[in-house]
Formats: structure tokens, sequence, C-alpha cells
């Protein structure tokens, strides 16, 4: 080849290599097409397809008494529930129609899967009420809810008289007023739980204008002692250093006054204060 001349077999060897250059880009071409149409029609299958079957996986934690079979009865989860069809809003509704289930945690994972958590009640004390002519315990959690009638407990666990039934069922809320108090038991199990052992009995007596007051009855002393409406980790230590002092000096009490700023207690002979 000189300057400014192509000769023929250099025209056939360019003319080669542009076609065997232009082959591969439409194989590229294809290949990609290939690849886009497969990872189109993954992503369709996974975003489309997959939330439409049935739950590959349902992660649900028991409770006492309850199977993960009767559970998810409850729930309304069968075999043909997918990711679409779940409604937590209705699934937790119908789960915290259980008395022993105090909250529920839904949390689906896309694209086919889903966690339920439980949380149980825990009782901050006890009572007793009439089912079937029989004296039977009740137990009630920090938000005055009944949540079990009957069974064994262990553990210890102050016991609360003066509470009027009519009827008693497993869920039953009692009275809003007696919110307050039933948190400040548990607020006291949590932070001094020994201090909550000396009690053996509170009993709520009703005011005749509304409202209550608290009578304790100390496990390790005669007699009672008279409070207010409120019931926390001051009241109780105050509480037991006035019956310490008061037992070092042989003074045995039948009832002490808490309700006002001065202490007032009566023994069996006169009143004092």
């Amino acid at each position: 080849m000189s300057d400014g001349f192509l000769f023929l077999d250099d025209y056939v060897t360019l003319e080669s290599e542009t076609r065997s250059q232009s082959q591969k880009e439409v194989v590229l071409k294809r290949v990609t097409l290939i690849f886009a149409l497969l990872l189109g029609m993954e992503l369709i299958y996974q975003f489309c397809i997959v939330p439409c079957l049935p739950l590959n996986e349902v992660r649900i934690t028991t409770i006492q008494g309850y199977s993960r079979d009767a559970l998810l009865r409850i729930a309304g989860i069968d075999e043909s529930m997918s990711y679409i069809t779940l409604n937590s809003d209705k699934v937790s509704q119908s789960l915290s129609s259980i008395p022993l289930v105090e909250s529920v945690a839904i949390t689906k994972h896309f694209p086919n899967s889903v966690d339920i958590v439980l949380k149980e009640r825990t009782a901050v004390a006890i009572s007793l009420a009439k089912v079937s002519d029989k004296l039977v315990p009740i137990y009630i959690d920090r938000e005055g809810v009944v949540f079990k009638i009957g069974g064994a407990h262990h553990g210890a666990l102050p016991l609360i008289s003066g509470l009027v039934f009519d009827q008693v069922v497993p869920g039953m809320k009692l009275p809003v007023h007696l919110k307050n108090f039933f948190a400040s038991l548990e607020m006291v199990e949590k932070t001094n739980p020994a201090l909550l052992q000396t009690i053996s009995e509170v009993r709520l007596q009703q005011k005749a204008y509304g409202g209550y007051e608290l009578i304790v009855y100390p496990s390790n002393y005669m007699g009672r002692v008279r409070l207010g409406s409120e019931l926390n980790e001051d009241v109780l230590r105050y509480m037991m250093l006035v019956l310490d002092v008061l037992a070092s000096r042989g003074i045995q009490t039948d009832e002490i006054d808490f309700r006002t700023g001065t202490i007032s207690y009566r023994t069996k002979e006169a009143s004092s204060g």
C-alpha cells in the first residue's frame, strides 16, 4: 500500500474486521437484552408475585397456656395467608383479645415473612374473689387488668383487699382511678422488691366522696397503717422507719395514721401523737 491508495487485500481485511466488530456488538446487545429480561422477570416475580404467595415463614413467640398453632388460629393466619393479605392491625387486635397478652408487635419482612412478638402481662398484686362459690386468687397487672383467675403463683405478691366484684372474668379492667396505684406497685417491685415484701396486705378503702385511701398491714408488725392514696418507695421507707422506732421503744400499736403531717398512733390502752 502506498500513500493515498488502498489495495484490495487491505480493503478485504478492513471489511472483515468491521463485520466481526459488528457481529460482536450484536451478540453483546442480545446478551444484554436477555439479562435485562431475566432481571425484569425476577423483579416482577419478587415484587409482584412472591408477596401474593403464601407466607414462607411466620415467627411468633408463644405464651403460657397457648401453643403456636392456637395463637395462629386466634390471629387468623392460615396456610393461604400472604404478605399482601396479612392485615397487621387486625392480627394485633385479635391477639390482644387474649387476657394474658399485654402488647403485640408485628414486623412484616418483604416479600414473604413476618415476626409477631407477644408480651405477657406480669402480676404486681393478687386479690381474692368468689368464683363458683369458691374463693380464688386473681392476678392483677400494672394497668389494673385482671388477666388470670386461679392457679398458683411462685413469688411474693402483696394481697389487695377491699375490691368489690359483681363478676370476675379474665381481661376485665379495674376502675381507672386505681391504675396509678398498681403502676406504683410495679415501680416499687422494680426498684426495691425487698421493701414491697414487707407488706402482707393493702386494703383499698373507698372514701365517701370519691377516691380511696390505703390501709397497709405490714408483715412483721402488729396493727395497721393508714396512708393517703399514694404508695411509693419513699412512703414505704418512711413507714418502716417509724415502725422500727416505735418497736424499739416497746410501743405496740393497733393503728398508725400517716394521712396528715403529724403522725398519730393508737394503742390498746390509749391514743398518742
